[in-house]
């Protein structure tokens, strides 16, 4: 709480070949500025995409899309989401603080991969957050 930046790392379970993440940014207290880093050690990250900005949604009942995020096939079993700019903060919003509704990475089914591997695992995660709204995707 009080903070203007914040940082989650993911890890897959194994290395993955991933070309895409959905976002559902949190209504009540979202991401206003978003920035993608990888790693196959958890340690030593790779910037992956930078200065996204995810759809403010309203807060309420109301079912809302998610913001997908599409890059070239990349190997890794951590990802890494840094945060700031959040847009509740000074729009009325009641928690200064960032959270995510949820995410998910898709599987690359390209050839075209950065390292031979074989594909064992479509990597979800979800974090609390309205998870259980059912909500429907839009591209980004």
């Amino acid at each position: 709480i009080g903070t203007s930046s914040a940082s989650v790392i993911y890890n897959l379970g194994s290395v993955s070949i991933i070309d895409a993440m959905a976002l559902w940014n949190e209504e009540a207290s979202g991401i206003g500025l978003l920035n993608l880093s990888t790693s196959m050690d958890g340690t030593t990250f790779t910037s992956l995409l930078s200065g996204l900005s995810p759809t403010d949604n309203p807060s309420g009942l109301t079912p809302y899309l998610a913001d997908v995020f599409s890059f070239g096939p990349v190997s890794a079993q951590y990802v890494r989401l840094d945060m700031s700019n959040f847009p509740q903060v000074g729009n009325g919003g009641t928690f200064p603080g960032c959270a995510i509704g949820e995410v998910l990475w898709r599987e690359s089914t390209s050839n075209n991969v950065p390292e031979p591997a074989t594909l064992a695992l479509v990597a979800l995660a979800a974090l609390a957050g309205g998870a259980a709204r059912r909500r429907s995707v839009k591209r980004a």
